[in-house]
């Protein structure tokens, strides 16, 4: 499972992609305000709110069956093992 944290944004301003062995998790958000205090001098303001993050998935994922939550601010993705991958030993790492 994988959780990220993403505190005012919507669902539908989250994008999740995947692309090979790579997940990426990304949101782009562009916001406009215009100002017309003075109709002498109008202002524009922008504000721009972006990011990506990338997951490299090891083999034991099965790709067809992830899925993703969006509740509270907190965007949940399971990603399941393959049936093959759930029952490998444990093993130890020497280390050298």
């Amino acid at each position: 499972m994988i959780e990220v944290v993403v505190p005012g944004k919507a669902k539908k301003d989250l994008i999740i992609e995947l692309e090979n062995d790579m997940l990426s998790i990304s949101s782009e958000e562009k916001e406009e305000n215009n100002t017309h205090e003075n109709e002498r001098f109008p202002r524009t303001e922008f504000n721009f709110s972006n990011f990506k993050r990338v997951f490299g998935l090891p083999e034991s994922v099965y790709r067809e069956k992830i899925s993703a939550s969006y509740n509270n601010g907190v965007l949940e993705i399971i990603l399941p093992k393959l049936e093959e991958a759930k029952d490998l030993p444990k093993r130890f790492i020497k280390i050298s």
